[in-house]
């Protein structure tokens, strides 16, 4: 082996390890804002434009993304001091776009998932390759993964990958999504988030060295049976908090 091709060598071992290291998602738990913005005051909710909440990305219209602050509505954060609503004003997919993973690498995710309302609220997880081209819902795309998760409303269930068959990369820019289901009436209530992360070599709760980040004991649904039929809104449940109209971009209820 010459010496070139062992320059060669290290360099593309070197890149595909800075490859490896950023596989991971911008932001996870919700915590990091744009800069310039209004934070989240304590104990109450704001709803941001897409942009505003740093990484991710939302499907939809009006691009409001919903944050909570820990301890509004007596729901504490699974980790840190933010988490999201899945559906702000409508039912709604946030997402976030992956560039770096090499093709064949094996990625994996977690995501911490409560109900906001219901005894049970659903949503999907998935992972789309884009195809050559790079854009979402083109005829080269790919889902990688894709499944239904249950959220109950006590306590926050870690979803994972853990024992899910291998999740392995195409090489091309992915689309990691979590799209909110079963709910059509209340459109604006659905479906607490936190704790999201998805790539490359993830740490997940258990193998923290002071074990699940937080405030609270939850489920890790890995280990646990689920089901997946769906749930419908029950009248006996209180009206959601939220305005029907939105006048500003800076919301807190009174």
């Amino acid at each position: 082996m010459t010496k070139y091709t062992i320059h060669l060598l290290f360099i593309t071992i070197s890149l595909d390890i800075v490859a490896l290291a950023y596989a991971a998602l911008v932001n996870p738990g919700f915590e990091e804002l744009a800069p310039g913005v209004q934070p989240v005051r304590a104990g109450q909710f704001r709803m941001m434009r897409e942009g505003q909440l740093m990484g991710w990305k939302t499907t939809a219209s009006d691009k409001f993304i919903e944050v909570w602050k820990d301890g509004f509505l007596d729901v504490p954060a699974f980790e840190g001091e933010q988490f999201v609503e899945l559906n702000a004003q409508q039912v709604s997919t946030l997402y976030q776009d992956q560039a770096d993973i090499p093709e064949g690498a094996i990625v994996s995710f977690k995501v911490a998932h409560r109900s906001r309302q219901l005894d049970v609220e659903q949503m999907n997880v998935a992972i789309v390759d884009l195809g050559p081209d790079g854009e979402y819902g083109t005829s080269d795309d790919t889902t990688l993964f894709s499944k239904t998760f249950d959220g109950i409303r006590s306590k926050w269930t870690v979803h994972t990958s853990v024992n899910e068959p291998d999740i392995i990369a195409k090489g091309n820019k992915m689309r990691f999504k979590f799209e909110s289901t079963g709910y059509k009436k209340h459109s604006s209530v659905g479906n607490l988030i936190d704790d999201a992360d998805f790539g490359i070599d993830i740490k997940f709760p258990s193998d923290s060295p002071s074990g699940a980040p937080s405030h609270e004991p939850s489920v890790v649904s890995s280990l646990l049976p689920t089901t997946h039929g769906s749930a419908s809104p029950s009248s006996s449940m209180e009206p959601s908090t939220h305005p029907s109209e939105l006048p500003s971009i800076s919301l807190y209820p009174s």
